[in-house]
């Protein structure tokens, strides 16, 4: 999972948050594309330590 030295993770709450809003804008005809989100960027060998 950590591979080029990043991983981005995020709140499974917040991912499905997101996830009905885009559906429903999708419904409407308003969204495209894809979609990303995340918060939180883990970038250090230490922080890939800590979250295993």
């Amino acid at each position: 999972m950590y591979s080029h030295d990043l991983l981005e993770t995020i709140d499974v709450t917040k991912l499905g948050e997101a996830h009905v809003i885009v559906v429903l804008n999708e419904m409407n005809m308003n969204a495209c594309c894809r979609h990303i989100c995340f918060d939180h960027i883990i970038d250090t060998q230490n922080g890939a330590e800590k979250l295993a």
